[in-house]
């Protein structure tokens, strides 16, 4: 009988770290959009002279209780909440003859003087307090422009840019997709420079080749922690700097939904905490819409929660001081607080409130608050643990 049940207890041990190991899966979604709290914010419609110009993109800018913009007088501008008024300031004007225009792509703050942003083939780095500016020309080819970048380490300010290299003499829309880790930072931006990147290779710290003679682009990618992540048809693949594989715990934790994921559309990964959110369109058990939580709190320790089921969600993005994940579903924002003392992490949901045509969105700090434009107004909800708490709504 001693030996029975000492084989008993050897069997349930090893049922349960293979469970462990394998991972912890929740099936049934944990939240839904009812009955819920609500958190309004403020509403600003701004001047006719600007909605006749439309402020479409806005971005983060190190100035307290203000957003960026390069939509209005080919000029950066401040836009700076007071109350229930709107200041505008032109920082600089006229600088390029462009300031705007083609595909842009802006960042999140990552300084307390610099801005940067993308457009179609070149990369602008700004000075706020200064006025002076540095640009990079990536490539002076015209089959060649930027379709993606992303900050890969704010203390250096290096940039991962995705080249997209088109061949004009194919019939139909052939291309390569390059990545390209640039520093944009080997001088102080002392005076308005202009730097054309093949003529100054020592800037690029190394390059990969993410898809090849391609009709459409099957690869997505995002940068955390220094690291790049690359996935596409339910892989994903981890690299550091050199574009060299390593091991990452979200690589395994995702394994755990892997067979359920039919059509992985996106992946936010949280700048400080071992939680990702995962975006399905075309789940393989329902053909649903999904949202998962993956979490990695240890190595033996992979969970996946089933947030959302049903509902098209869109724009996720953590706060900066990464205690609230903001979210859409059609033109209605939402919250939730992240809370460590959640199995999931993921908070319940509140709601911010309905933006018919959600554009671009901004965080901005000082207090903090996401602010969303959709040309002609401007929604503004601060989310900090006091703003809410003052509510009553959480915590």
């Amino acid at each position: 009988m001693r030996y029975a049940h000492s084989l008993l207890v050897f069997i349930g041990l090893f049922f349960f770290t293979s469970l462990l190991y394998a991972g912890d899966t929740n099936m049934k979604a944990l939240y839904s959009l009812r009955n819920l709290q609500e958190h309004p914010g403020l509403y600003y419609e701004l001047p006719e002279k600007i909605q006749n110009l439309g402020l479409f993109q806005i971005f983060p800018i190190p100035i307290p209780n203000a957003i960026g913009t390069n939509a209005l007088h080919n000029a950066i501008s401040s836009i700076t909440f007071k109350g229930r008024e709107l200041k505008f300031d032109i920082i600089r004007k006229d600088f390029l003859k462009y300031v705007s225009g083609g595909d842009l792509h802006f960042l999140e703050q990552f300084s307390n003087s610099i801005i940067a942003y993308g457009q179609s083939r070149r990369f602008v780095v700004f000075d706020i307090h200064t006025g002076k500016f540095r640009t990079y020309v990536i490539s002076p080819e015209l089959n060649q422009g930027i379709s993606k970048v992303a900050l890969f380490d704010a203390a250096y300010i290096e940039f991962l840019f995705e080249i997209r290299e088109w061949d004009t003499d194919s019939p139909v829309s052939i291309a390569n997709y390059i990545l390209l880790l640039i520093d944009a930072q080997a001088e102080l931006i002392d005076k308005d420079t202009q730097v054309i990147i093949p003529n100054e290779m020592h800037r690029v710290k190394s390059q990969y080749v993410l898809e090849k003679n391609v009709e459409d682009k099957h690869k997505f990618w995002l940068v955390h922690d220094k690291n790049v992540f690359i996935y596409y048809n339910n892989i994903i693949s981890a690299m550091d700097r050199h574009f060299k594989p390593i091991e990452h715990p979200l690589i395994q934790t995702f394994s755990i939904i892997k067979d359920k994921v039919g059509d992985l559309q996106s992946i936010t990964i949280h700048p400080t905490l071992p939680i990702a959110i995962v975006i399905d369109r075309n789940s393989k058990d329902t053909g649903d819409h999904q949202t998962w939580v993956i979490t990695w709190k240890s190595e033996s320790a992979h969970q996946a929660h089933l947030l959302y089921e049903k509902y098209s969600i869109d724009n996720v993005s953590f706060a900066p001081d990464g205690l609230w994940m903001t979210f859409s579903i059609g033109d209605t924002m939402y919250v939730s607080a992240i809370d460590t003392k959640l199995e999931q992490y993921i908070g319940p949901p509140i709601k911010l409130g309905s933006v018919k045509g959600i554009g671009k969105y901004a965080w901005i700090h000082e207090p903090q608050a996401i602010v969303v434009t959709t040309g002609n107004e401007l929604y503004k909800w601060d989310i900090s643990l006091e703003a809410v708490k003052a509510k009553h709504i959480y915590r």
